[in-house]
């Protein structure tokens, strides 16, 4: 499998934004999961993973990506942030408020820096 090859975060983000692009989306997801289990990709790489399949339109993918992260950091606000700014997009809009207020309890500079993106 070509995933195995790649190491750094750098090649996954290549590597998994390539797939999104060619509508490989089960595949990139996989790579993904494969990637965290192994240790080869951080958070990082999937949250923007996350990010894509919502700026492509695949919310359903996005979410399940968002959750996958955060099953794997449940501590971070980053994740939950994540979770929130999806829950937004599908218009969930009352988990979305409570996801990205434990994103700020986790994290205060979370609204800070949302509130800098906003403006």
């Amino acid at each position: 499998m070509t995933i195995a090859l790649y190491r750094g975060d750098a090649a996954w983000d290549v590597l998994l934004a390539g797939l999104v692009g060619d509508g490989e989306l089960e595949e990139a997801i996989l790579g993904m999961e494969l990637g965290a289990h192994a240790g080869r990709i951080g958070m990082e790489v999937q949250l923007e993973l996350s990010a894509l399949l919502v700026v492509r339109g695949h919310v359903d993918e996005a979410m399940r990506v968002a959750a996958l992260t955060l099953r794997r950091h449940p501590r971070d606000a980053r994740a939950w942030a994540m979770i929130g700014a999806v829950c937004a997009v599908v218009g969930d809009h009352e988990r979305a408020v409570r996801a990205c207020a434990i994103a700020v309890r986790l994290d205060p500079s979370i609204a800070d820096a949302a509130a800098a993106t906003s403006s």
